[in-house]
């Protein structure tokens, strides 16, 4: 950094894994040098404890443009947060805000992940077709007992009164309620249309995951609809995987979430929980990523930097003890570290490669046992998220597309197999759509793997392919996850070796259902 004068960093309240070490080097760099400046800039945090760790330095607070938001908080606890939600969102459309701005402002509902957003959109889609087909009816009273009836007889729990209608004079004139879903698997076109305006009286409900909290704004929203759920990773030390679980927010994430009402205009945050809950349940702030999270990255990293002793870096909030011995034992029995905790050499080419230590350790296999020009493709299929996916209503069709990639003896192979189809297919976009692939996701592992060629050329790795030699390929992979072996106890029932952690075939898996062992 010798030469920078000044450093800024966003986002501080996000705490994710590289600004935790970030924040541990920069202290110590800033220690060395007068001349540097560091700003840290974030729109919630706890600015005190930021001052503290850079030893008590000054913090300023800078007043933002946002409108005013009223914060509403649920009288009674919550028991089903999909319903409580359907609900708020069929009020908010139906009564509107003030008579005068009937249809102003779309709505905001977070939902915890791709589950629960799915049975919200069709939950909404059911219940505001069945208010328009008896919309109709001359009298309130006749147009809500016919309602009631209705949703009665199809056992659907939203019991609507006269007073839900009487707030809007002109109830006739409700027009549709387009309700958009957004999270990390919906292919990107589809994505794209929370951000197109809707036409004149129709008002957008887009449902999302946290990603709507503050990686991305959506313009005209003015109601928030809050559950109080997210879904955080989480490292089980014991298991030795991450595993995705649904967490209750923290009250800077909340905050965070209220804000989203008050971009364009005034707006109003409901919150489906009580003050009591959100004074006394929620943490003030998330767990930071650094102490639920794999350490094996970050321990290879600062050994490369030249940090001897782990357990004395300058971590913000220090992870457990056990996730850094855990991750230095992984690393150990990997070979990236000797028996005194320094760097091996090839610990110093895994360092070289932006992938989890068993990943570049596969690929430092391969360059010597001459198959790296497949594991270079499956290393990048592995490193972006679900490749498939199974539209609503098309499940069989997809499923029936996808067990045409299948290779029985492995899911790895089966990867490799959809890149090198793809690739015989000239990469072409429309050939993904019609078999039930991400071509957003493929394109992202053609310039992974691009990335990771270039790596290899400076490591001076030769890319030699193994041609039908597929064995020599699942020897590779064993070479780097052989920590994650398990001995078969029953019909698709394995124990963990290491751990004795029984385990399952996933139902998505090539080896699933395949009548023999």
């Amino acid at each position: 950094l010798d030469t920078y004068s000044c450093i800024i960093m966003d986002e501080a309240h996000e705490r994710s894994l590289n600004t935790d070490v970030l924040f541990g080097l920069l202290r110590d760099v800033v220690t060395r040098r007068r001349d540097l400046k560091l700003i840290v800039t974030s729109a919630t945090m706890d600015a005190e404890k930021f001052c503290h760790f850079f030893g008590n330095v000054p913090n300023y607070t800078i007043p933002g443009r946002t409108f005013a938001v009223d914060i509403l908080f649920s009288k009674n606890v919550v028991e089903d947060y999909v319903e409580a939600a359907v609900k708020q969102a069929l009020q908010i459309h139906v009564q509107g805000r003030k008579e005068s701005l009937w249809f102003a402002g779309d709505i905001l509902c977070f939902m915890p992940g791709q589950e629960d957003i799915e049975v919200t959109c069709d939950t909404l889609t059911e219940h505001t077709y069945l208010i328009y087909k008896f919309q109709a009816f001359a009298s309130i009273r006749q147009f809500v007992n016919t309602v009631s009836y209705a949703i009665k007889c199809r056992k659907i729990s939203y019991s609507m009164t006269s007073h839900d209608y009487s707030a809007s004079r002109s109830w006739k004139m409700l027009l549709p309620l387009a309700v958009l879903p957004i999270y990390s698997q919906l292919p990107s076109d589809l994505q794209a249309k929370i951000f197109q305006k809707a036409p004149d009286g129709i008002r957008k409900c887009v449902v999302a995951t946290n990603i709507a909290e503050t990686s991305l704004t959506v313009d005209g929203i003015a109601f928030v609809i809050d559950p109080g759920f997210c879904k955080l990773k989480v490292f089980n030390s014991r298991i030795g995987m991450d595993s995705l679980s649904v967490f209750p927010v923290s009250q800077a994430n909340a905050n965070q979430r209220s804000g989203r009402a008050g971009r364009t205009e005034s707006g109003v945050a409901y919150r489906l929980y009580t003050l009591n809950q959100y004074k006394h349940e929620m943490l003030l702030a998330s767990v930071p990523e650094i102490q639920r999270t794999n350490l094996a990255n970050v321990v290879l990293l600062l050994k490369s930097l030249g940090v001897q002793d782990l357990l004395k870096f300058h971590f913000m909030d220090p992870p457990p003890q056990d996730n850094i011995l855990n991750s230095m034992y992984q690393l150990w029995i990997l070979g990236a570290l000797d028996n005194t905790g320094a760097l091996t050499s090839c610990g110093r080419s895994m360092v070289e490669f932006p992938l989890d230590p068993p990943l570049s350790k596969m690929m430092i296999v391969a360059a010597e046992m001459g198959c790296s020009a497949e594991i270079l493709i499956i290393v990048s299929m592995l490193s972006v998220p679900a490749i498939f996916y199974r539209p609503t209503g098309r499940e069989e069709e997809s499923d029936t597309k996808r067990e045409k990639f299948s290779v029985p003896e492995s899911d790895h192979m089966t990867l490799l197999n959809v890149y090198q189809q793809w690739k015989t297919n000239g990469y072409s976009a429309t050939w993904c759509n019609d078999h039930f692939i991400h071509a957003k996701a493929m394109r992202k592992v053609r310039e992974v793997r691009s990335q990771l060629k270039e790596i290899a050329d400076q490591q001076k790795m030769k890319i030699v392919s193994a041609g039908n030699e597929w064995d020599v390929i699942r020897k590779c992979i064993c070479a780097a996850y052989f920590h994650h072996a398990a001995r078969l106890k029953g019909i698709g029932e394995y124990v963990n070796v290491r751990t004795g952690m029984p385990c399952h075939l996933h139902p998505t898996s090539s080896l699933f259902g395949m009548g023999f062992t």
